[in-house]
């Protein structure tokens, strides 16, 4: 039982991860939508997100083992789902902001 609750909390990371991950390139749709996008916003969000997130999961590797890496990007892949589903359900949503996720 010792070895679930550590995948569970890598789990737990991969969501909270995914979270502020998809949280931010949500807010950075809005804000292109809102006005002219700058080549320089975009590409330093993505790359702020990206180095976040490569950075949980590098920790979780290198303090776990694989296994604990797999449930991690399990947790992602379940607030990219639940992330899309957010998106469209949004009444506000035109339709093309779902496919940036």
């Amino acid at each position: 039982m010792s070895g679930l609750f550590p995948l569970v909390l890598a789990f737990v990371a991969g969501l909270a991860i995914g979270a502020v991950y998809f949280a931010g390139l949500w807010w950075n749709v809005k804000r292109i939508a809102g006005t002219a996008p700058s080549a320089t916003r975009v590409a330093g969000n993505l790359l702020i997100r990206l180095a976040m997130a490569a950075a949980v999961f590098y920790a979780i590797l290198v303090f776990g083992h694989w296994p604990h890496l797999l449930a991690a990007l399990a947790g992602f892949a379940a607030t990219r789902t639940l992330a899309l589903r957010h998106v469209s359900k949004d009444p506000t949503n035109s339709g093309n902001e779902e496919r940036a996720l």
